[in-house]
């Protein structure tokens, strides 16, 4: 049975659309990218009430696959454009595989040794997670992960000049939010035996750049005082992540490998058991909540997670029972409120992140979305993504202020009075300080 045809039939189910219309095309665009910007993306499909600028008459989307969350890494929406049934169906896989995933081409990741820390597979230099995309199946009534196809657009923290991929494959239509992101350790429920991390409080970005560069670092290193003696651990994204970018970008250390960790829970598996050959994927297995000294692990060549999720997990850890051990991560916001619940936010070179500091160039650890599409797209596809030009900066949360305190997931990029500048060699604002 055609696409379009089982797509139809899902919507008439769901009595989106009359028995009348069951002859119609359904279009179908398929959207990949940032896990930290798709709360604005639901954000866009679901508010109606004319302020929603996608579908017809004003009208939110119905989620006709996935869970319907703003959190969902797969979620399918369906609605009317230009009169005609549309099918969004979209995987959220990291900023740097949907650029990748919308060239049609797969991104190797790290090489994995066998078994690593307990998992079950061989030696092997797997694709990214998310590159080629995997969506749930229109032939399955959108369950399961077992389609793949190349997208029509991606979301990305950064621009495609400071892109893995080649830059001619993609078009880059423009910046839709600015994204902040966070670093945090993790939750200590008995900090009294530990004063490395009681005393850190704080990121430069020259303490960053030695700890992704070198590895671990003692405690002393980030808090001037001899006596905190415990090691500092990096926890982070893999090389699909835009996260990861903009964490690595601002110290340079980005394109090399970092030098990330995770704790022994941690363990390589096939990102999909629906899909044979999926890649593998860092995950938790099962979720611990709590860890110790003896448990801290460097990743193979500095891989790490997929999703901000994972990253959350891990500083969601307690560290209560480990007295040398200290969790440091780079998170968004979204990611760190949804997962991370007891990690402790650091400043990032002395500033604490709002949406004030944000938007008045005093804090500088953001990225700019950027919306990008594939060459040569379909009409329907390039109109939808030329939408989004208006619908995702209005989508982002509301209220931003230069004396915001508030911690927006993502800013409207027109409430920014001071901005990272525009590079020929780092893209566009992807690099540098703030200025006016």
């Amino acid at each position: 049975m055609k696409k379009n045809k089982i797509a139809l039939l899902a919507l008439l189910g769901l009595g989106l659309f009359s028995a009348g219309t069951a002859s119609a095309v359904v279009n179908t665009i398929y959207v990949v990218g940032s896990t930290a910007f798709r709360p604005v993306f639901y954000a866009a499909m679901k508010t109606g009430g004319g302020t929603n600028l996608v579908f017809d008459g004003g009208n939110p989307a119905t989620v006709i696959g996935g869970t319907d969350a703003n959190s969902s890494s797969q979620i399918v929406y369906s609605n009317m454009i230009a009169s005609t049934p549309t099918v969004i169906n979209c995987s959220w896989t990291g900023s740097e595989a949907g650029i990748a995933g919308i060239t049609g081409n797969s991104l190797a990741d790290v090489t994995i040794p066998a078994a690593f820390n307990g998992g079950t597979n061989t030696t092997q230099t797997p694709n990214l997670p998310g590159a080629p995309a995997y969506f749930l199946n229109p032939g399955n009534n959108y369950v399961g992960q077992t389609y793949t196809t190349t997208p029509d657009i991606s979301l990305a923290d950064t621009s495609v000049l400071s892109s893995q991929t080649a830059k001619t494959a993609v078009h880059d239509m423009g910046i839709v939010g600015v994204i902040p992101f966070l670093m945090a350790k993790n939750k200590n429920s008995s900090p009294g035996v530990n004063s490395t991390w009681t005393n850190l409080v704080n990121i430069s970005y020259p303490q960053l750049f030695y700890l992704a560069k070198s590895g671990a670092q003692s405690g002393n290193f980030f808090t001037g005082k001899s006596g905190d003696s415990a090691s500092v651990y990096l926890v982070g994204r893999n090389r699909g992540s835009g996260t990861r970018v903009n964490a690595l970008l601002a110290p340079y250390v980005y394109p090399t490998q970092p030098h990330q960790y995770v704790i022994q829970n941690t363990v390589y598996e096939p990102a999909s058991t629906a899909f044979a050959g999926a890649p593998l994927t860092l995950t938790l297995d099962p979720s611990p909540t709590a860890f110790n000294d003896s448990q801290v692990i460097e990743t193979p060549n500095g891989d790490g997670f997929d999703s901000g999720s994972g990253v959350g997990k891990i500083l969601h850890c307690d560290g209560t029972a480990a007295t040398s051990s200290v969790l440091v991560g780079y998170i968004s916001v979204a990611d760190f409120g949804s997962y991370a619940s007891g990690a402790v936010q650091l400043t990032v070179d002395g500033v604490a992140e709002s949406d004030g500091a944000v938007c008045n160039g005093a804090y500088s650890f953001y990225g700019h979305e950027h919306l990008i599409e594939k060459n040569s797209p379909s009409s329907y596809a390039h109109s939808f993504a030329t939408s989004l030009l208006t619908a995702l900066p209005s989508a982002c949360p509301s209220g931003a202020t230069l004396t915001d305190a508030n911690q927006s997931y993502a800013i409207n990029p027109s409430l920014m009075v001071a901005d990272k500048p525009t590079s020929s060699l780092g893209g566009a604002g992807d690099t540098g300080y703030p200025s006016q």
